[in-house]
């Protein structure tokens, strides 16, 4: 839906490229896994594929690119090629995309099922539209809202929290 946009395809591609840059050579992605997390965070330093069949997988692949945007930079610092996590624009699209899919994804699923009826999907994807236009008024505002967009608030105020 929105990733057919030009600039949020542009994004969700160059995120795709990171990974797959990573994942494409098996020496490129032992090294990446073996990064030590200098943070307390309990997550796995692995990155999933994406995969343009299962496009639920691309908010996952976001989400996890977002999570692990520190380690990815400085992977790609080590190796003397720019990331294009560092830039301040890429991050703030990617951040964006990722929060649009997510509630994509879950309108999605809510829509699966045997036993959901065309006039309750009906209604999820009202819904979902009402959304969007709250969303388009949230976003025009200054403070950006947590409940609304989780991701893109997170680095509201740092703005990738990397070089730019």
């Amino acid at each position: 839906m929105c990733a057919k946009s030009a600039l949020l395809s542009d994004t969700l591609n160059g995120v795709i490229g990171i990974v797959n840059y990573i994942r494409a050579n098996a020496m490129r992605h032992q090294q990446f896994r073996q990064i030590p997390q200098c943070d307390d965070e309990a997550f796995s330093v692995d990155l999933p594929y994406h995969s343009k069949v299962r496009w639920l997988s691309q908010g996952q692949v976001l989400e996890k690119v977002l999570s692990l945007q520190k380690l990815i930079v400085n992977f790609f610092e080590d190796r003397n090629i720019s990331c294009k996590l560092s830039e301040q624009n890429f991050c703030r699209n990617a951040t964006f995309l990722c929060d649009v899919m997510s509630k994509q994804n879950q309108l999605n699923v809510s829509l699966q099922g045997e036993t959901k009826s065309i006039y309750d999907m009906w209604q999820k994807i009202q819904a979902f539209r009402k959304k969007l236009t709250l969303l388009k008024s949230v976003l025009i505002r200054p403070h950006i809202s947590a409940e609304y967009v989780p991701q893109l608030a997170k680095i509201a105020g740092r703005w990738c929290n990397v070089k730019e």
